[in-house]
């Protein structure tokens, strides 16, 4: 979903179910029983993109496709079909230097955060 739980989310959840708040380096010794998870920075997802990235936009590229497709005769040869990715250029700082870290399952290969 792109909203991973970051230590302090996680320290904030403990301390709402214990009614206390848990040590310092609680996390620690949580994360040794879990080792599946890990901490880490993550890749920062831009939030308009997750919010376009559902069913029915994809549905609808694809069936633009088909039509594209259907309108000239043998297609649209792949070699004219081209991926094309948006790069920006960040002024400023940004999150990038936070130390904020979030927990992973180790077996997922996207680690996103928004």
């Amino acid at each position: 979903m792109g909203m991973p739980y970051s230590i302090k989310d996680l320290h904030a959840k403990v301390a709402k179910m214990a009614g206390r708040e848990p040590e310092k380096n609680w996390h620690t010794r949580f994360l040794k029983k879990f080792p599946d998870l890990q901490p880490l920075k993550g890749t920062m997802l831009n939030p308009k993109h997750t919010k376009n990235f559902n069913q029915t936009v994809i549905n609808d590229y694809f069936d633009q496709m088909e039509h594209l497709h259907a309108q000239f005769p043998g297609g649209i040869p792949p070699q004219h079909i081209w991926n094309m990715d948006e790069k920006g250029i960040q002024m400023g700082g940004s999150q990038k230097n936070s130390g904020r870290k979030y927990l992973f399952l180790k077996h997922k290969k996207q680690k996103y955060h928004i």
